[in-house]
């Protein structure tokens, strides 16, 4: 058999250093090569699946926090609705009440300027007496002094202002 190795040109020493050199090169790569990729690619995959999981639990959080974003703002929608038709109410009622008060402070001030007139013309009306009455009395004295006593004039004068109020109008 050496012989037809010869023949064919191999060497066994050689192909035994070789198969020596294969066998240390299979084991140095498989020990410091092979095992290491190995286990940093079985780390990395459980790194990924755990990744995996974690993103799916964030991703739960994310919805239930999206869900609850969305309760939240619906409530907050609720109440403020809630909130504007009792601001609304009150702002009508204030308003109401307010329109009441000027309603009855305007009355209070139209009676008040009524029984100022009122006392007004009854002012006018005492002083127009009087004056007329003066102005009788002494229309009477200048065109009666000679003629009457002063018992007749004082009668004059008092008759004077009996057809005086007599005549003039009610309120007058």
């Amino acid at each position: 058999m050496s012989d037809l190795f010869s023949n064919l040109g191999i060497e066994w020493h050689l192909i035994a250093a070789q198969i020596v050199n294969f066998a240390v090169l299979l084991f140095v790569l498989q020990r410091f090569i092979y095992r290491p990729l190995i286990k940093l690619l079985r780390e990395r995959r459980e790194k990924i699946a755990e990744d995996e999981k974690q993103r799916a639990a964030l991703e739960e959080k994310l919805r239930e926090l999206e869900e609850m974003k969305e309760k939240i703002a619906a409530e907050a929608r609720r109440n403020s609705e809630r909130l504007i038709k009792e601001a609304e109410a009150n702002a009508s009622r204030l308003a109401g009440e307010k329109i009441a008060e000027a309603e009855t402070v305007i009355k209070k001030l139209g009676d008040e300027a009524e029984r100022r007139l009122i006392m007004e013309k009854e002012k006018m009306i005492e002083e127009t007496k009087r004056e007329l009455g003066t102005l009788l009395v002494s229309a009477i004295e200048k065109s009666l002094p000679a003629v009457l006593d002063k018992r007749g004039e004082d009668k004059l004068v008092e008759e004077a202002m009996k057809i005086i109020r007599e005549t003039a109008p009610k309120n007058f």
